[in-house]
């Protein structure tokens, strides 16, 4: 058999080689080991602290976040916009420079203590390119915290599956980001 980590790579890999068996063709989604036990908790609705969650890079989204956050911050002053995870020192400094709060690294199996830590409300995961599975999207959903995600590969897939959040279409960058973020501050469905 070959194992995949969701549908998505699954149905990518026949897709490339399209003379292989289907039927030996297994998912078997990576487990999330915790540090200790999480108790899902409600965010405050409509959210007031937005985090991108995961690694601070362009190919992320990162400064698609950022934008989105500089053209809702007037509109919305009370709402904090704020980067959890680690980056190399230039992608945190211009984030930083953006107005974005630096949060820290977190470890896989610590993410959703961190996110209550920090009173995250909604995470945001701006992926420029399909993930595979994403083990930010596990962990958000144990630890009770809505995701906004970019509509591509098996992030979209997940994000729907498990009725996480919404998605956007990265395509349209920043001002596809700002849009949605906008309605779901709103509370338009």
């Amino acid at each position: 058999a070959i194992v995949h980590v969701s549908d998505f790579t699954r149905r990518s890999h026949l897709d490339l080689f399209p003379g292989l068996d289907p039927g030996r063709h297994q998912v078997i989604p990576p487990a999330l080991e915790l540090e200790e036990p999480q108790t899902p908790r409600s965010p405050r609705w409509p959210p007031r602290h937005i985090a991108f969650v995961g690694q601070a890079a362009d190919h992320k989204g990162l400064p698609d976040f950022a934008a989105a956050a500089a053209t809702l911050r007037a509109a919305q002053p009370e709402v904090r916009w704020s980067v959890l995870g680690g980056g190399t020192p230039a992608s945190l400094a211009a984030a930083r420079a953006s107005g974005l709060t630096i949060l820290g690294y977190f470890r896989p199996a610590t993410l959703p203590a961190r996110l209550a830590e920090h009173r995250i409300d909604l995470a945001v995961l701006p992926s420029r390119f399909p993930e595979t599975h994403s083990l930010v999207l596990d962990s958000c959903v144990r630890a009770g915290v809505p995701v906004l995600a970019a509509g591509v590969g098996a992030l979209d897939e997940r994000l729907q599956q498990l009725r996480a959040g919404w998605s956007f279409d990265p395509a349209q960058g920043a001002a596809g980001l700002a849009r949605e973020l906008d309605r779901i501050l709103r509370g338009v469905p």
